[in-house]
């Protein structure tokens, strides 16, 4: 009626209305009124409204949410946009220390000015679908039952009941968005939190004391004297008058940071990095450029944060401590870019029998190579295979960058993985009845002996030793174990322990078993979790399974399938299909360690492969036999 007034009165009167229609609409009262605001207000409702009585006076634009993620990122990015990122190069020049530093600091200024902060608590009990609004709700419950209102009691009780369900709704739609991403981790933590799991945390020690030990204990290697390792490396080396980092090349870079990942010494997050990477491109280019320019890394950036984190519940001692090194993301993309520019570079350098960090081969190939020799040895008649699988202590820890710049003539940085693989690159052994193979800091040697003789394998278990000792490299004995592999019928004696640094390595005497809510979410989480569990490294043991073996593992696939309401492939399916793709990816790769022999079985007139000589039954039943006969299988001309 107000309204109806005002136009009588006023009728050439511009009439505005606004405000918050959650619950009626005045649209159908107000005819001649035009409603402005078209874009969602709350959520994806569009509750707040704005009526006119004349049209086309104004245009609703939808604005970034103040406070929230989105109008964080946008209001960053528009402060890196206006910065003059020229007077930080210009003014520091060549002080590439100076100059991290400032820009360091100058990021750090934006993003606390820029991001708000805001303090939460959390408790032990909270489900994730507890959000504000129920928090909200809870008080109001509790405001209405001191007050004694049961209607308002049950009112608010109802909208609890209703928050809740969707609340947990929303919750249900996040675990199937993060199965259908194949994001495991996510999952599993969601399993966690909904069965009230609770891993037992060690409780932190105070003791400086203990704090100075543990710094030792990480840094136990022998140092390196400062008059044998340079403190810049020459700038006129042939790599860094190589390399050029482009902005584009930094941008992509950049953007490949994971947002979950802890922020380095220097406080810059890779939730920054990501987000704002055309912004930062142009300036972290120029400083990149400039440091390999000068062939030093900015001190802030060398600077780590080591994190002890216990390998049991309930360490005792030094050595049940793992250092993590909290770096900065800016390090780790320099890294990055500097390793693709590398790969190339080193490749011949690379021990053939190394199966980290290459294109298209892994842990499988790895297996693979390590079965075939030794069960194409255990076909023959008298015959034995001993393999020594060591471990280091702290290997990543105990390179020493001036041996690692002998053995490249000083062209690299401190790239731990790859570099590790570098760094026992030197040392390598492939005969017929001996061979040594790598899998990052994992080194198995295999011998195959025959009729008891394993002086070859001795002597290249010696000449590993010796040579990780004038590599610094620790070799722990205690958990370095050798599996014997002996078919013979005839009782024969057990081979004679070798011995470590004065240790008698262990014989393992068995072997570990490496298998043992709706329908699309239900297929989801069978395909991402526990068919992932089951068919780990099936082209491995998939045609070598006994019977037994296989129909048990059929009867829990069948058994998922009935869960499911919908048909899984049976064991043998799924290996037939993995291993003839196995098998295709091993002949298109011409650095595969057995592409020698995949190239002997080869056919100058069809595309079927030769099948391999077997004598036993259990070479016949390993992987390359049986691929090749799957193979054969589908290509029939």
């Amino acid at each position: 009626m107000s309204v109806s007034r005002l136009q009588t009165q006023h009728p050439d009167a511009l009439l505005l209305i606004s405000g918050d229609f959650n619950h009626a609409s005045p649209s159908s009262s107000l005819p001649k009124f035009t409603q402005y605001v078209t874009c969602h207000t709350r959520d994806n409702k569009t509750l707040d409204l704005f009526y006119a009585n004349t049209k086309e006076a104004y245009h609703s634009l939808p604005l970034p949410p103040l406070g929230l993620k989105k109008w964080s990122e946008e209001a960053l990015k528009d402060c890196f946009n206006t910065t003059v990122w020229d007077v930080f190069s210009d003014t520091h020049g060549e002080d590439i220390d100076n100059l991290t530093s400032c820009i360091t600091d100058y990021i750090n200024f934006c993003v606390e000015n820029t991001v708000p902060t805001r303090t939460v608590r959390s408790f032990s009990n909270s489900k994730p679908w507890i959000t504000p609004d129920i928090k909200a709700l809870l008080k109001e419950k509790k405001r209405a039952f001191v007050s004694g209102d049961k209607e308002e009691l049950k009112s608010v009780q109802r909208e609890l009941r209703r928050k809740i369900r969707q609340e947990k709704d929303n919750y249900r739609r996040k675990m199937e968005n993060q199965l259908q991403q194949n994001n495991i981790c996510g999952v599993w933590k969601g399993l966690k939190t909904i069965s009230g799991f609770k891993e037992q945390k060690s409780q932190p020690v105070s003791d400086r004391g203990w704090a100075n030990d543990l710094n030792l204990f990480f840094n136990r290697p022998s140092p390196v004297s400062s008059a044998a390792t340079p403190a810049t490396v020459c700038a006129c080396n042939p790599l860094f008058l190589l390399l050029s980092l482009t902005p584009h090349q930094v941008r992509k870079a950049l953007k490949k940071n994971r947002a979950r990942k802890a922020t380095g010494p220097d406080g810059i997050s890779s939730t920054l990095l990501k987000s704002c990477a055309d912004q930062l491109c142009g300036i972290f280019s120029h400083t990149f450029n400039l440091s390999l320019k000068l062939g030093r890394v900015p001190q802030l950036w060398k600077t780590s944060c080591i994190v002890p984190v216990p390998k049991t519940p309930h360490p005792k001692e030094l050595n049940s401590y793992r250092p993590v090194a909290l770096t900065s993301h800016l390090m780790k993309t320099l890294e990055r870019l500097i390793l693709a520019h590398l790969r190339p570079l080193l490749s011949s350098f690379m021990d053939p029998l190394q199966f980290a960090y290459q294109p298209s081969i892994g842990v499988d190939d790895a297996v693979i190579y390590l079965l075939h020799p030794s069960l194409t040895h255990l076909d023959k008649a008298g015959s034995t295979v001993r393999i020594m699988f060591f471990d280091f202590s702290s290997a990543f820890n105990t390179i020493q960058p001036r041996l690692l710049g002998d053995k490249l003539q000083g062209t690299v940085l401190a790239l731990a993985p790859f570099l590790f693989t570098l760094y026992t690159a030197d040392f390598s052994y492939s005969t017929s009845s001996c061979h040594l193979q790598k899998f990052s800091d994992d080194s198995a040697a295999v011998g195959l002996i025959t009729d008891g003789d394993d002086t070859e394998y001795r002597e290249l278990i010696q000449g590993f030793v010796d040579w990780s000792l004038r590599n610094n490299l620790q070799i722990n004995a205690g958990k370095t174990k050798e599996l014997v592999v002996d078919f013979r019928r005839r009782n024969n004696l057990p081979p004679a322990p070798v011995n470590i640094l004065g240790t008698d390595v262990d014989v393992v005497e068995s072997r570990l078993r490496s298998f043992g809510v709706q329908v699309p979410l239900l297929r989801t989480f069978y395909d991402s979790v526990v068919g992932s569990a089951i068919f780990y490294g099936i082209v491995c043991w998939s045609s070598s399974i006994t019977d037994r073996d296989r129909k048990r593992m059929d009867r829990l696939v069948r058994r998922a399938s009935s869960v499911l309401g919908c048909p899984l492939d049976s064991v043998e399916v799924v290996g037939n299909g993995r291993m003839m793709a196995k098998l295709s990816s091993m002949l298109n790769n011409m650095s595969q360690p057995l592409q020698d022999t995949l190239t002997a079985l080869g056919s100058s007139f069809s595309e079927r492969l030769l099948h391999p000589r077997c004598v036993k039954e259990r070479y016949r039943r390993s992987f390359l036999p049986a691929a090749v006969r799957l193979h054969n299988k589908h290509n029939t001309r």
